[in-house]
């Protein structure tokens, strides 16, 4: 899928925001499972970034977060939400 600026600045901020609302109180892990999928910023098509959820498993959501430039592999993340006596972490 290919978003817009305003797009993506909406959509980094509802994570940044439902997991904030996740920390904050008790939630459940199936309460961020809109969260799966993948997307791709092709604002700039050499150098894409790229995010990727999996769904809920095993009291935990696994994701990643990376940015190629044209020589490959600039930077990653190894993303991690684990659901822990009813919160979300």
């Amino acid at each position: 899928m290919n978003f817009g600026p305003k797009f993506l600045t909406t959509f980094l901020f509802a994570i940044f925001a439902a997991f904030s609302a996740a920390t904050a109180s008790e939630h459940r892990l199936d309460d961020l499972s809109w969260l799966t999928g993948h997307w791709v910023d092709t604002r700039d098509p050499e150098n894409p970034i790229e995010v990727r959820w999996d769904k809920p498993s095993g009291d935990a959501m696994i994701g990643a977060w990376r940015k190629n430039n044209e020589s490959g592999l600039a930077f990653y993340e190894i993303l991690t939400m684990r659901e822990v006596d009813g919160a979300v972490f």
